[in-house]
């Protein structure tokens, strides 16, 4: 007979209980706690905020499309909306908020001939770097690089590069690619 001591069993992960209540309460009750989080706080420290809220949201019934849009506009209102909805039990009949039909974009004529210069700078050394590659270069073949669209430089946002593809000085590819109108 062996004197082996019996093997002692493993708890299993997971083996916590619910605490007391409903789930879509506790829900509630968080996302009314984030809401007054979001209403005392600056906008520029807000981001942790509300991304707990988008996770928070996307537990609930509402449609997605409208979970984000709130969520990327960091639309207080909206967000009281659906919090308010979400507790009446009407989250299935909240719809995605219709987009705007024009954007406009206030952007100063500097910041928009700085990002030009600096779109034509980035795509002229693009292609560049396309060309020295062995096999496309002036001692082999001599083609040109076929590079029409990139990705704009980081240190502008968005919302320039929108506004030079409405005055028509861009054109967008999707995806965040822009090429020159011109081209």
């Amino acid at each position: 007979m062996s004197k082996h001591k019996p093997k002692r069993k493993r708890k299993r992960p997971g083996g916590h209980h619910a605490p007391e209540g409903s789930t879509d309460e506790m829900i509630i009750a968080e996302l009314q706690q984030r809401l007054a989080e979001l209403e005392a706080t600056d906008a520029g420290q807000a981001g942790a905020i509300w991304g707990a809220t988008h996770k928070l949201l996307l537990k609930t019934a509402c449609a997605p499309a409208a979970i984000s849009r709130i969520i990327i506009a960091r639309d207080t209102a909206g967000l009281t909306a659906i919090v308010g909805a979400v507790a009446r039990g009407e989250a299935e009949s909240i719809d995605a908020p219709e987009e705007p039909k024009a954007v406009r974009f206030d952007i100063p004529h500097e910041t928009r001939k700085m990002a030009m210069r600096a779109f034509r700078k980035r795509l002229k050394l693009t292609r560049l770097d396309h060309e020295s590659k062995l096999g496309v270069g002036p001692m082999t073949s001599g083609r040109k690089a076929d590079v029409d669209a990139i990705l704009p430089p980081h240190e502008y946002a968005t919302q320039v590069w929108e506004a030079l593809v409405a005055e028509g000085q861009l054109k967008s590819f999707g995806q965040g690619f822009y090429a020159l109108a011109e081209e």
